[in-house]
């Protein structure tokens, strides 16, 4: 691997496929964050019964640009991840990590052109709630791993000691 990935870990209960696409998109773009309530305890389940945890993580979900927040209205990663503090009991952590660049929607673009769309657009703005954490990233889908790559070297700039990304969904 010429260039290994700043996260540890990847990994995702379900393919992003028939109807839970449909369900993520819905959830996502139409506005039905009550969809959280089917989808969270999924993934949180997921996460009690297959990822191990030396520490207690700090959860952190992927986050929006202000501009995308306002016009979604929610976070949908943040949706997930209360479930999954709520199975963990650990730590929320949805503002020290944020999005300080808007970029164009990932969906539609290659990896070379989500690389390069996603180069320096998260921001860490306390440091020091990461140094010598674990880290777990929440995201509702993985395509090519390149948001939790860029948000996991951020973290590990910070001093992360480990980063570890899961998602509902991956995309094959």
């Amino acid at each position: 691997m010429t260039h290994p990935p700043f996260y540890d870990m990847i990994t995702a209960p379900f393919v992003f496929d028939g109807p839970l696409m449909d369900a993520v998109h819905i959830f996502k773009y139409s506005g039905k964050s009550h969809f959280a309530k089917s989808l969270g305890p999924l993934l949180a389940q997921f996460v009690r019964e297959n990822l191990y945890f030396a520490q207690t993580p700090v959860v952190m979900p992927i986050p929006l640009h202000p501009k995308r927040l306002r016009q979604r209205g929610f976070n949908q990663s943040l949706s997930l991840a209360r479930y999954i503090v709520s199975e963990l009991r650990g730590q929320l952590d949805y503002l020290s990590l944020s999005r300080g660049k808007f970029t164009a929607p990932q969906t539609k673009l290659s990896r070379q052109e989500r690389l390069k769309n996603l180069r320096k657009a998260f921001v860490l703005r306390r440091p020091e709630v990461v140094k010598g954490k674990t880290v777990l990233l929440v995201d509702d889908v993985a395509t090519t791993g390149t948001t939790f790559n860029e948000c996991a070297k951020v973290l590990r700039k910070a001093g992360a000691t480990e980063v570890l990304c899961v998602a509902l969904a991956r995309a094959v």
